[in-house]
């Protein structure tokens, strides 16, 4: 599903991933809260941002214990689904 002109999600490649999910990361604690996610989901102007992030939350994490962990690869793997569902922009290196 498309976003707000967004023909195709951008979300290159693993390493791309996880350095877009240290960037989300903005306590530097190893995990994603929802707050955080919450705002990059209106940074990038999505529709209700609390909401999807509270799904995208629901769908990642895995363990229940609140946060999205960087290091479970599970956990990762969920969410890089859920973004690719909303059609997250991540940005590709330009290595």
């Amino acid at each position: 599903m498309a976003m707000h002109g967004v023909l195709a999600p951008t979300i290159g490649n693993e390493a791309d991933f996880m350095k877009w999910l240290k960037s989300v990361d903005t306590n530097n604690d190893g995990h994603i809260s929802k707050e955080e996610l919450q705002k990059v989901l209106k940074g990038q102007k999505f529709w209700f941002p609390g909401l999807r992030a509270g799904r995208a939350l629901g769908r990642a994490d895995l363990n229940h214990n609140g946060v999205i962990d960087i290091g479970l690869k599970d956990e990762v793997a969920k969410l890089k689904e859920y973004a690719k569902f909303l059609g997250i922009n991540i940005p590709r290196s330009q290595e």
